[in-house]
């Protein structure tokens, strides 16, 4: 019998047994584990390999299918890592409600200053911030105009902001999310009426340093910036600068260059900067754990049929 191998301590019970049940119908025969070194024996009959899994990927020789249950591919696309033949599907789209719930949570903090205030209050301080802002009439830019960033956009919308800007490598025009999206080689003139950038993107070596230096610097004064795509889209260096200057009023960063961050990295210090350790999505909400489970299905679907994959990803671009 065809043989799945599927990586995953989140997978919630009901889930399993939704995924055992129909890969049985389609002639695969599942097993479950938690852990990549548990997964490595069993891999080495597996066809389809569901996980981030790069020991069992490793000790799989007959696997033709690696679907990724999470957005980011970046571990996997190093020559040699994944096998020649190999089809490769990933589960962007599963993330959009939590992240973008996140997003809002942040900002509103930043905005309303309340990462100070539940400090000093926690500690026995009474204390009544007197500057707060809204969102309400700001300029959004949000970039990276995939299944994330339209979530972000949705949510935002509801807070009426001034304008809602894209920015996406096409440009292609996204009416009922955005005013405008405008493509990546005009990205400067989107920032520069941004009072709020979202980072939305995926970690590639065409958004490396997005938020550049140079970028950051076209940002109108009093700017705030959240970043939920990958820490390498953003000049870490500069937004520590910009923080401590008071040019930038806030940001809230998910994720960084290098996690986890060691004790000396200067981002711990930097003043109105919300840190969390990569937990806007993960597995911790449930909708997120049945858009993957749903997904793999649908493209176990394709594959036993023989069509294409529709979360197919390119490992050479990244996404």
């Amino acid at each position: 019998m065809r043989h799945i191998t599927l990586v995953a301590d989140w997978m919630d019970p009901d889930l399993k047994e939704k995924i055992d049940l129909r890969a049985g119908e389609l002639g695969f025969e599942t097993a479950w584990f938690c852990s990549d070194g548990e997964a490595v024996r069993d891999a080495e009959k597996a066809e389809i390999l569901f996980g981030m899994a790069p020991g069992a990927l490793k000790a799989g020789r007959g696997i033709r299918w690696l679907c990724l249950p999470f957005a980011g591919i970046d571990r996997f696309t190093a020559p040699g890592v994944v096998p020649e033949g190999v089809a490769v599907t990933n589960s962007a789209g599963a993330y959009g409600t939590a992240i973008s719930e996140h997003v809002v949570m942040v900002l509103l903090m930043l905005l309303r200053r309340e990462h100070l205030t539940y400090g000093k209050m926690a500690s026995g301080e009474w204390c009544r911030e007197e500057k707060l802002e809204s969102l309400w009439g700001k300029r959004v830019c949000v970039c990276g105009t995939g299944d994330l960033g339209r979530n972000c956009a949705l949510r935002i919308r509801a807070f009426s902001p001034a304008s809602l800007l894209g920015v996406s490598r096409s440009g292609r025009p996204l009416p009922g999310f955005f005013d405008a999206v405008f493509p990546s080689s005009e990205a400067d003139k989107a920032l520069a009426e941004a009072d709020v950038v979202i980072l939305a993107l995926p970690g590639t070596d065409g958004t490396e340093d997005f938020l550049s230096r140079e970028r950051m610097a076209l940002l109108p004064g009093g700017a705030y910036i959240v970043n939920v795509g990958r820490g390498r889209c953003l000049d870490e260096k500069a937004l520590v600068e910009g923080l401590r200057s008071g040019r930038i009023a806030g940001a809230a960063l998910d994720v960084m260059r290098h996690e986890p961050l060691e004790k000396d990295d200067p981002l711990w210090r930097a003043p109105n900067l919300i840190l969390t350790p990569h937990c806007a999505g993960n597995m911790t909400v449930r909708a997120t754990r049945e858009n993957c489970a749903a997904m793999f299905l649908e493209d176990l679907e394709n594959y036993a049929s023989g069509r294409e994959l529709k979360h197919r990803v390119s490992l050479r671009d990244g996404y």
